[in-house]
C-alpha cells in the first residue's frame, strides 16, 4: 500500500496534541492528528487547570466558552495529621472543566486551525526511515510524515518507539481512581471550594474533591508501587471509604455511582530524560511532563504541545529533522517549566520519606497569612519555585524557631514568674 505524505503527524488528541495542532495554524504545513478514540470520550482526570493558563494561551478562552467551566476562588488543603489550611481570593485560583467536554472543544479548535483530524485510528507501529516516519494503523493504513509529535499519554506508542517510557520505575508512575458524577446524585456542600487531602490516611498519596458546574469530581492517587502492594485494598472499596469519610464530615451529600468510577495512570516522577529523537518529539504525559507534587498535567501538556509545534515548524522550514536540531524543543520546555517539574519531583520524594514534613509545612503556613498565600500561589502554579524558594525557607525557619522557643518557655517556665509578679 502506498504511503500518504504529511509534514507533521500528531499522535494523540488530548490537550498536548490539540495544542500542537492549534499552534501550527497558518503555518502552511500539511498536518494530521490521529487518536484511537472517538470524541467526545471519557478521560479519567481531575480536570483542573491553573488560572494562569488563560494568560499563557489566549486561544484557550474561546474553547472554554463552549464548555461547562467552573471558576474556583477558595482552596482548602489538609495535611496528613488533619491540619487545615484555607485560602480565599477575589480572583479565580483554578479552572474546573469536564475533560469529556474540554478535550472535544480543543479538538474542534484544532480542526478550525486547519489540522486534519482522524478519530478511531489506533497506531500499531512506527518506523523511522531516511525519508520520513512511517506510521501503520490498526486498519492497515500507512501514513508517512516528515516529523511526528507524540502526545499519546503515559502508555505512549511513540515513546516506546524511541526506547523511552516502557520501563518506568514503579516509583515514577502513579495510579489514580476518580469519579465524576452529577450533583443530583453526589453533591459537594461547598461548591466554591477546591479540597486537597495530602498524605491521605497517613499514606503516601492524596485525595481531592473538585466541584464543577453541575458535577463533582473526586478521587485518590498514590504511587503504583504502593497500590500493587495492596495497602488500600480493592480500588472501589477504598473509594467508597473515601466518599463515606467526606459525607461524614459534611463535605458531600448523596451516594457514589459505580458506573462513573475510573482508574488511570499518572507519570509521577521526573520527565523522561530525552523527549526528542530523529524526526520525533514527545509532549504532555507521554514525556512525563506532570507535576509530581500536585499531579497537575494539563498546563504542561498545552505548553509542551505549543513548543513541539514551533520546533517542528522551524525544523521543516530549515530542512533538518535530526535529533541534534530537535533538541531545541527540550531546551524550550525546560526553560519554561523544567526547574518547576524537577523541584516538584524532589518535594514528592522528600515527603515520601517523611510525611511529618508535610504536616510541619501546613502547620507553619496556617499560622502566617503571608506564608499561606505564598504556599498557595506556588502549589497552584501562580509563581515559580525560584520566586517562592527563599521566602518559603525564611518563613518556615521563622515558624520552626518560634515553635522551639515556645516549647522551651513551656518546659522551663520562662516568662511565668514575670507574669505572676505583674
Amino acid at each position: 500500500m502506498q504511503a500518504m505524505e504529511w509534514d507533521v503527524i500528531i499522535i494523540g488528541g488530548g490537550p498536548a496534541g490539540a495544542s500542537a495542532g492549534i499552534s501550527l495554524r497558518a503555518s502552511g504545513l500539511k498536518v494530521l492528528l490521529l487518536d484511537q478514540a472517538s470524541f467526545p470520550r471519557e478521560k479519567p482526570c481531575g480536570g483542573g487547570i491553573r488560572s494562569a493558563a488563560l494568560d499563557r494561551f489566549p486561544w484557550l478562552n474561546a474553547a472554554l466558552h463552549s464548555t461547562t467551566t467552573h471558576f474556583i476562588n477558595k482552596i482548602q488543603i489538609e495535611s496528613p495529621d488533619g491540619t487545615t489550611l484555607r485560602e480565599e481570593r477575589t480572583e479565580p485560583l483554578y479552572i474546573m472543566v469536564r475533560r469529556l467536554e474540554f478535550d472535544h472543544a480543543l479538538l474542534r479548535a484544532c480542526r478550525r486551525a486547519g489540522t486534519e483530524v482522524r478519530e478511531g485510528q489506533r497506531v500499531v507501529s512506527i518506523r523511522s526511515t531516511a525519508e520520513g516516519v512511517d506510521i501503520t494503523t490498526a486498519g492497515g493504513d500507512i501514513l508517512r510524515g516528515r516529523i511526528v509529535i507524540g502526545a499519546d499519554g503515559v502508555n505512549s506508542v511513540v515513546a516506546k518507539t524511541m526506547g523511552q517510557g516502557e520501563n518506568r520505575n514503579l516509583r515514577e508512575v502513579g495510579i489514580g481512581h476518580m469519579e465524576e458524577t452529577p450533583c443530583a446524585e453526589l453533591e459537594p456542600t461547598s461548591p466554591d471550594t477546591l479540597f486537597v487531602f495530602l498524605g491521605l490516611g497517613r499514606n503516601l498519596g492524596y485525595g481531592y474533591l473538585f466541584p464543577k458546574q453541575g458535577y463533582v469530581n473526586l478521587g485518590r492517587g498514590t504511587l503504583l508501587s504502593c497500590y500493587q502492594a495492596g495497602r488500600s485494598g480493592p480500588p472501589y472499596e477504598a473509594h467508597l471509604r473515601f466518599v463515606g469519610s467526606l459525607v461524614a464530615r459534611g463535605l458531600l451529600k448523596g451516594k457514589s455511582q459505580r458506573a462513573n468510577f475510573h482508574g488511570f495512570l499518572i507519570p509521577y516522577g521526573r520527565p523522561l530524560p530525552k523527549t526528542y529523537a530523529d524526526r520525533i518529539l514527545l509532549c504532555g504525559d507521554c514525556a512525563g511532563l506532570v507535576n509530581a507534587f500536585t499531579g497537575e498535567g494539563i498546563y504542561y501538556a498545552l505548553a509542551s504541545g505549543e513548543h513541539a509545534a514551533k520546533t517542528a515548524l522551524r525544523s521543516i522550514r530549515e530542512g533538518d529533522q535530526s535529533s541534534r536540531f530537535l533538541r531545541r524543543y527540550q531546551e524550550l520546555w525546560k526553560a519554561e517549566f523544567g526547574a518547576e517539574l524537577e523541584q516538584a519531583a524532589a518535594i514528592q520524594r522528600s515527603f515520601s520519606k517523611n510525611l511529618g514534613r508535610m504536616d510541619r509545612i501546613i502547620q507553619a503556613a496556617n499560622k502566617d497569612a503571608a506564608l499561606r498565600r505564598l504556599l498557595t500561589d506556588y502549589m497552584l502554579g501562580r509563581i515559580d519555585y525560584k520566586t517562592a524558594r527563599m521566602p518559603l525557607i525564611l518563613g518556615f525557619l521563622k515558624s520552626f524557631l518560634n515553635n522551639k522557643i515556645n516549647s522551651l518557655r513551656k518546659n522551663f517556665g520562662w516568662g511565668q514568674k514575670a507574669s505572676r509578679k505583674s
